[in-house]
């Protein structure tokens, strides 16, 4: 049974599997190579902008053939990626969300030399056979310390030399405490001098989202004000609607006057009016010796019978 890391899953596997199986280490767990050449690269700032600016400086500073770039996120890598690429860098990022023959492809590139840099997740720190990394650069520090192990392993293999790089911001402190606690290794602290990283700050990302917002705010405030002013206008009175003719005198437009009041009255009498004078047209229409009967339009079949008086 071989495998690259011992983590207690693994070891537990074995113990499931194997019976009085005999371990055999080549190094000390979640050792780095002493090809490797470590550095640590802290800045007095957490903005996003600032660390792409550090990497940048980093990548321009070493003499990368090749290198990997290591971040948290699979958004960040993407992010970082499209930084390196507008700035003129050749990049390409890599991580589960992507197709598989992008990422194929993208693998195929790198290990070419088609490609010069590869951003990637942590998908990418375990399992690649790419011999011949110069550089790894870690834009985050991972969460998690034996990822950083993986990371870097990535460089200096089979004998050649590697050089690591990790920016560590303010925000780092814990994560970077658990790193060194586990490499038991110091790593070169690196300063990128002539950099105002104070300065530097990114746009804030909800910028654009909260003026969409406002926009959609002043159109609904606008549009709020429109349905009221249609709503708060007065009703008109559908006889002002229509149209007849300026009559020549008084005498003329009084009758015009009675025909148009009693049309608008025919129109908005509600029908609750009009019910009555269909009951008492049914009360006319009833015999005479009904009129007056306490049941109203509800009499009963045997009281309408016609009364036979015997002669």
């Amino acid at each position: 049974f071989f495998s690259a890391t011992m983590p207690p899953e693994i070891t537990r596997l074995t113990q499931q599997f194997l019976k009085d199986p005999t371990r055999i280490e080549v190094a000390r767990p979640a050792t780095t190579a002493d090809t490797i050449t470590q550095h640590i690269t802290r800045l007095p700032t957490s903005d996003p902008k600032a660390k792409r600016t550090a990497l940048r400086a980093l990548v321009e500073r070493g003499e990368v053939q090749n290198g990997i770039v290591f971040c948290n996120r699979k958004s960040e890598v993407d992010i970082v990626a499209k930084s390196l690429q507008v700035h003129g860098f050749d990049a390409a990022p890599i991580h589960g969300d992507l197709d598989q023959s992008l990422r194929m492809k993208t693998l195929a590139d790198f290990r070419s030399g088609a490609l010069k840099l590869l951003v990637a997740s942590d998908v990418a720190a375990r399992g690649l056979d790419i011999p011949a990394v110069s550089h790894v650069f870690n834009y985050d520090v991972p969460h998690h310390a034996d990822d950083y192990v993986h990371r870097i392993g990535r460089t200096g293999r089979a004998g050649r030399l590697g050089e690591a790089f990790m920016i560590v911001t303010p925000a780092d402190d814990k994560s970077l405490d658990k790193v060194l606690k586990l490499i038991k290794k110091e790593p070169v602290e690196l300063p990128l001098d002539g950099i105002d990283f104070a300065s530097i700050k990114d746009r804030p990302r909800d910028d654009s989202r909260s003026s969409r917002g406002r926009g959609r705010g002043e159109r609904s405030e606008r549009g709020g004000r429109s349905r009221r002013s249609v709503e708060d206008a007065p009703v008109e009175v559908e006889t002002q609607v229509e149209t007849t003719p300026t009559p020549a005198s008084e005498a003329e437009a009084a009758p015009q006057r009675r025909r148009s009041r009693k049309k608008a009255e025919a129109k908005t009498t509600p029908a609750a009016q009009k019910t009555p004078q269909k009951t008492n047209q049914a009360e006319s229409r009833q015999p005479a010796s009904l009129a007056g009967n306490p049941f109203g339009d509800d009499v009963p079949a045997f009281l309408r019978r016609p009364v036979v008086l015997a002669g």
